[in-house]
């Protein structure tokens, strides 16, 4: 009997001792989760603040390039609604624009040399040098007249021309608010040059500076 009492203690007593073991492993072990938890907590807190800025410089750098795009924009349609095209990109193109702003009306086409005229002792003639599909489109029924290499000398055809001429430039131009083709002149003396210049230039802009033309026994 007193055997078997000793024996029941010793149990008994191993198993309070694991019993407290383990209770010190579960406060060791929570106490370690408390720890890593609350790290782990502060490192997200810290990266959460992090991306919190980041996100508001993004934010401002976005409201600058918004504003700063739309300040861009206004001086391109101003620019293209001024003068009817974009800013030039390069030296070629500012030269080019130089050159156009002091036309008064703008180029009616790209390839804008749309004549080139000669008079010879009073006598005028005209030769088309480029395509106009507008001046096609306003020819209609007489737009086989009016094709590149055409030779123009009678009076009808040249004030033919003249007359579909008038009404392209009329409503041409980037905002069809009217534009002008340009001409090249030949002329034999200086009356030539004069009547030349007197018949073109209410339609026609100069794009050279007039070609004299040497004719024998003729008095310049």
């Amino acid at each position: 009997m007193s055997q078997y009492r000793r024996s029941s203690d010793l149990v008994i007593s191993m198993t309070i001792a694991e019993v407290f073991l383990l209770l010190v492993f579960v406060v060791w072990y929570s106490s370690t989760k408390e720890t890593s938890a609350a790290g782990t907590v502060g490192a997200v807190q810290e990266e959460n603040k992090r991306l919190r800025n980041e996100n508001a410089k993004l934010q401002e750098q976005n409201r600058v390039l918004t504003s700063e795009l739309e300040e861009s924009r206004k001086l391109l349609e101003f620019w293209r609604t001024r003068f009817g095209q974009f800013p030039p990109r390069n030296e070629k193109e500012v030269a080019e624009f130089l050159q156009d702003l002091g036309r008064g009306k703008p180029k009616c086409q790209e390839q804008n040399v749309l004549i080139e005229a000669s008079v010879v002792r009073g006598e005028f003639g005209l030769q088309l040098l480029v395509d106009s599909p507008e001046l096609q489109r306003l020819a209609g029924a007489d737009r086989e007249r009016f094709v590149v290499g055409s030779v123009l000398r009678s009076e009808n055809d040249v004030d033919a021309l003249f007359r579909y001429v008038r009404a392209a430039e009329a409503a041409g131009g980037p905002n069809a608010k009217g534009c002008r083709f340009d001409y090249r002149l030949e002329d034999a003396t200086y009356k030539d040059y004069y009547t030349g210049r007197e018949r073109l230039e209410a339609l026609f802009y100069s794009a050279a500076r007039p070609r004299r033309i040497e004719v024998p026994g003729l008095d310049q």
